[in-house]
Formats: C-alpha cells, structure tokens, sequence
C-alpha cells in the first residue's frame, strides 16, 4: 500500500502542476503545449481517481506468511525452458518498477496467485504452447 500512497502523491503532485511554456517560440508551440499538457492533465487525473479507488478498498495482509503469493508481491521465477529467472508483480495496475506487471487475469498471473515457494507451474502461454516455470522466491 504504501507504493501506491507514494504513486499516488507523486501524480498530485504533477498534477498541481501547469504547463512549462518556457520553450515555446511563438502562439502556436504554446497552444500546443496547452493541449498536451491538458491530455496529459487528464491522463494523470484518471491515474489518481483510480489508485485513490484500489487505496479505499485495501486490505492488509498478513506478511508473516512469506512462502505464499501475495497480492502485490515481487515474485522471483525461473523459467525451466530457457533458464532465464524474472521478476514480476501479479497486478492490475501498471507497474512503475522495473519489473513486469502481470495481469491476475492472465493465465500466468491466474496460477501465480496461490502459488508457493518452489511450486512448478504450467500454463498455456498466448499463440499456443505451454511454458514450465518456478517460483523461486516471494518477497512482499
């Protein structure tokens, strides 16, 4: 909860904000800063409204329990086809860490959400196929 708090003031912040006209030569490159800033303003608007939603509706879980999956998590996995290991958040929200956010509605995201610590999951990946992986690690 606490990266959202964090993301969440950092979009006020950027909110409060207007435009930097300080580069703009003429009439022209300063409307159109305007109108993207003014997209961007939106953009960030829609971002705040929405964390500040998922933050009302939080719930704190019990981190003693570190073997299991948790809403949020940094999950370490190893893929067994190729032997590469990455990180990954199960998230509905983008991820702004360098990390890959997955969906919980993907079919990764779906069988990582119960998974353990050292849990060998399979699952069909988009375009056919399927991938072999382990959770190698769950760090909330």
């Amino acid at each position: 909860m606490a990266r959202l708090e964090k993301e969440a003031a950092a979009v006020r912040s950027l909110l409060s904000k207007g435009p930097n006209l300080s580069g703009a030569a003429d009439i022209r490159a300063a409307q159109a800063e305007r109108r993207t800033w003014a997209q961007e303003h939106e953009r960030l608007e829609r971002r705040a409204n929405h964390l500040n939603g998922v933050l009302a509706t939080a719930r704190i879980v019990d981190a003693a329990i570190t073997n299991r999956v948790t809403p949020g998590a940094r999950i370490r996995v190893h893929d067994r086809q190729d032997g590469q290991v990455f990180e990954v958040v199960v998230s509905v929200l983008d991820c702004h860490e360098p990390l890959d956010a997955v969906s919980p509605f993907s079919p990764l995201g779906e069988m990582l959400e119960t998974a353990l610590v050292g849990e060998v999951l399979e699952y069909e990946i988009p375009g056919g196929g399927r991938r072999t992986v382990q959770v190698v690690e769950v760090d909330d």
